[in-house]
Parts: structure tokens; sequence; C-alpha cells
């Protein structure tokens, strides 16, 4: 669906927290929610994507996100505009080992103990699915969701280093 804000020249658009803070007021599930994409070239315009039945309560329920009012427009899925691909920022870093704990701590540029510190809090997943330990093995291709910190994608394991450490790409979503 496509959301339209109404705002006086010169106020403040509503942010992409703004229309997420908005739609979790309409005690929607966020398993019913997909993507919220604000287009650069449209200001004051954001289209959410979400299941039918809670596309259609958003219709009828969502009248503003922050301050600002909105109208809310049902789309047919050949009326979506094509969205360019986000660009993600590549990061390397070198691991003692392919273990949760010491990919985590490479992404999340923390210790290994404040990793596994979030594992044993169970605000990890690898590919969806709660991670339980941290010596679980990680593969090229894993998705890594951190409650609180972010989602991390590994992209490419492409060999040793000098000394012999692992050596993972991988960007933040």
């Amino acid at each position: 669906m496509r959301l339209q804000c109404r705002a006086l020249p010169g106020a403040a658009l509503p942010a992409h927290k703004d229309y997420l803070g908005s739609l979790m007021g309409l005690e929607l599930k966020r398993e019913a929610l997909g993507d919220i994409v604000l287009p650069e070239d449209q200001p004051g315009t954001a289209y959410v994507f979400a299941l039918e039945p809670a596309a259609q309560l958003i219709c009828r329920e969502l009248f503003q996100a922050g301050h600002t009012e909105l109208t809310t427009e049902l789309l047919e899925p050949d009326e979506i505009p094509s969205f360019p691909q986000a660009r993600r920022e590549l990061r390397s870093a070198t691991v003692s080992s392919l273990r949760l704990d010491a990919v985590l701590a490479a992404m999340l540029r923390c210790s290994r103990g404040q990793a596994c510190e979030l594992i044993a809090a169970g605000r990890v997943e690898i590919n969806h699915l709660p991670a339980e330990k941290p010596h679980a093995p990680v593969y090229e291709g894993d998705v890594f969701t951190v409650r609180g910190k972010g989602r991390f994608g590994l992209t490419a394991l492409p060999g040793k280093s000098k000394k012999d450490r692992s050596i993972i790409e991988f960007f933040q979503y």
C-alpha cells in the first residue's frame, strides 16, 4: 500500500520509525508486515508491504504517522513501483574460528564474552532460528539477527589471513 503525507510546507516528514511505530500502534503482529520503503525521489510517500488482512486494517485505521496526517491507498501488485537495490557497505574482519560467538563479536565489534551473553539471553537467531550455543558453526550465506543490534548477512569466506585466521565478509541490513 502507499501512504501519502498531508504535511504543511516546511513541516518535518515522518521517518521510518514513525511509520513503524504507528503501524505497531494498530496492534499488528510484526510478522504481518514486510518492508517499509521511503523512496528518496518521493518525499512524504511511504510504501508498506503487508499481508492482505493487515493491509486492509491499515487502510481502515491508520490516519497519521508521528504528528503528520496520512492518506492510505491499497495498491495492486502491478501498481507498485520498482525500487533501487539498497546500498550496503560490505565489511570484512578476521576471526579465530567460524564459531557463532567469534563471528558475532566481529560483526558487532564487541568481545566474544559479550557475544556469548547475547546468545545466552536468547537475543540471537541464525537464519531466523534461535541460536542456543556459542560454539555453533556458521556458514557462508547465513543471516544473523541480534535483537536490539540489527541483522547481518555473512556473504563470503574468502580464505585465511597470514596468521591463519579466517577472513569473513559481511554487511548489515
